[in-house]
């Protein structure tokens, strides 16, 4: 009786031993995923998950089967207040509203990361002359980044940075590979416009800074590269992607065609321009 008693307990603890290894080995698994992924027309797809920033609410879906449900995971949720956890952010410059969504968020590892860009207008020194408004203002953009439960409950600002993406509605908008997410946006925008005695438009001017950006979502540090100031238009667009070992980061203005293709080396941070063009973008 002993003996068997001896055989049982022997047996308990070896299956205890099986579970807490495959326990340690799922945690760890769990730890590894949700380090790469794409995003492309709102969309941010990674190894087992897919994230939408919709300008309202942020959502979920598996790859299968598909179908995109609301993050929040309380059952007497409307999801139609501001209490809601899926609910995006509003307060910031109501940048959901200008026809491209500025807010994206991404699952890293076993949380939800969320960047809310925003702009501010600040006003240089902008007069009305004879009936006529001679302005010099400025779009400034910011990004504060939250980390949050995956139901987007108990948001922490972690990083504040001057800078936004461009668009998280194009193709190829964003690229993460490794827990560092790349991405291509304005700086500033200035925008000048005088007139002369005879109401004729004597100055016309836009001053455009942008830059591309590494993210590390494991200590939420931000890296700029491809830093450009004084371009004369505000309608670019940025696309990001990474073959071989490097990140292949493109801006192109939207009206002429024009732009300049950047990459970057993953390893050594090293980057470079590649290629230039006037118009006619290949």
């Amino acid at each position: 009786m002993k003996r068997s008693q001896n055989v049982m307990t022997a047996m308990i603890l070896c299956v205890m031993a099986i579970c807490l290894c495959a326990c340690g080995r799922s945690e760890k698994a769990e730890k590894e995923e949700n380090t790469s992924g794409i995003l492309q027309r709102g969309c941010f797809y990674e190894d087992n998950i897919i994230t939408l920033s919709a300008p309202d609410r942020f959502m979920y879906s598996e790859w299968e089967p598909t179908g995109f449900e609301y993050i929040c995971t309380d059952p007497t949720c409307s999801h139609l207040s501001d209490s809601c956890s899926a609910w995006t952010f509003h307060d910031n410059g109501g940048l959901e509203n200008s026809g491209f969504e500025k807010n994206l968020c991404v699952v890293y590892q076993d949380r939800l990361v969320i960047l809310d860009s925003y702009e501010e207008h600040v006003d240089h020194d902008s007069y009305v002359m004879d009936g006529v408004t001679n302005l010099d203002v400025s779009y400034v953009w910011h990004t504060d980044v939250y980390e949050a439960d995956l139901d987007g409950r108990n948001r922490k600002c972690k990083l504040s940075f001057a800078g936004s993406i461009g668009s998280a509605d194009l193709t190829f908008a964003a690229v993460m590979e490794e827990g560092v997410l790349y991405f291509g946006g304005p700086i500033e925008s200035r925008i000048i416009m005088e007139y002369d005695d005879t109401g004729a438009v004597s100055r016309n001017e836009v001053i455009h800074s942008d830059a591309f950006y590494a993210l590390d979502l494991e200590d939420y540090s931000v890296e700029l590269f491809a830093e450009t100031e004084g371009k004369d238009s505000m309608s670019y667009s940025y696309y990001v992607g990474i073959f071989d070992g490097y990140v292949y980061a493109r801006a192109s203005e939207s009206w002429w065609g024009s732009g300049v293709w950047y990459r970057m080396d993953m390893e050594t941070g090293e980057w470079k321009e590649i290629i230039h063009f006037d118009s006619d973008a290949p």
